[in-house]
Parts: structure tokens; C-alpha cells; sequence
């Protein structure tokens, strides 16, 4: 199940994607970190606001952008609300409304397992066999 999440959670962070581009962090996405909680809210499939958000395309963060307090904070935040759900293992920023590629992941493979996030992800190989299971994902609620 908890691979499943981790799918999941890159599979958000990388729907729709297109080509790689580099933009700068806009004003909006920077109000949107600066204004929230600590524990931010996660956008869900049944509610078609969230749903146009999580459909939308997702970019890089520029190196100029993963220097500053906003990339700061949106990590902080990541974590924070991975670590205030129920057993979620995973949470990708498209999840809480940021269309960006950075997730936060709980490390089942390291010690403590501590969650780790990674910015301007990209899945280039899977392996190992597909498991059939329950949907782990926090963006699809009730599944």
C-alpha cells in the first residue's frame, strides 16, 4: 500500500507535465505559500476546483527559486501536512495547490523514517512487479 502512495504522490506531481520549462515562482504560488497554515490544505479529486488544479501541468523550480524562503517555507509545509494525515507516506505540492514538481516522502527505506522532500522530480525507470491494492493516494479520499 504504501508504494501505491508513493506512486501516487509522483504520479501528481508529474500528470501533465509536457515539456520541462523554468519559470520563476509566481506571485500567486508565493501568496498561496506565504498565507497558509503550517498544515496546508489538501486538494481532492471530488471537489472540481481542486480537481482543475491537480489536472493542471506542473514545472521545475529554477535554482533561483529552491534558494528562497518561499521554497523554504512550501517544503516546511510539505512535511507538516504529510506528518498530519493518517498514515500518509507521501504528498506532492500539486496536492496543496502549488503546480510545481516537489514532493515530500516518507522514507520507509531509511532509518527512523524520515520524510525527505525532493524538488523537480522525474520518474525515468520503474521495476519490480505491479501489486494490486487499495488506492493510498491523499488527494482521493475514502479509497
Amino acid at each position: 500500500m504504501r508504494r501505491i502512495a508513493i506512486y501516487c504522490v509522483a504520479l501528481l506531481a508529474l500528470v501533465s507535465c509536457g515539456p520541462t520549462t523554468h519559470l520563476t515562482m509566481t506571485k500567486a504560488e508565493a501568496a498561496l505559500i506565504n498565507e497558509s497554515s503550517e498544515v496546508m490544505r489538501i486538494l481532492t479529486v471530488d471537489n472540481e476546483d481542486d480537481l482543475a488544479v491537480l489536472r493542471h501541468s506542473s514545472t521545475n523550480f529554477n535554482v533561483a527559486d529552491l534558494n528562497t524562503a518561499e521554497y523554504a517555507a512550501l517544503a516546511r509545509k510539505l512535511v507538516k501536512t504529510l506528518e498530519s494525515t493518517d498514515g500518509g507516506v507521501g504528498l506532492a505540492a500539486p496536492q496543496v495547490g502549488i503546480n510545481r514538481r516537489v514532493v515530500a516522502v516518507q522514507r520507509v527505506d531509511k532509518e527512523g523514517e524520515p520524510i525527505e522532500v525532493y524538488a523537480n522530480i522525474v520518474i525515468e525507470e520503474a521495476r519490480g512487479e505491479r501489486e494490486a491494492g487499495s488506492e493510498g493516494c491523499l488527494s482521493v479520499p475514502g479509497k
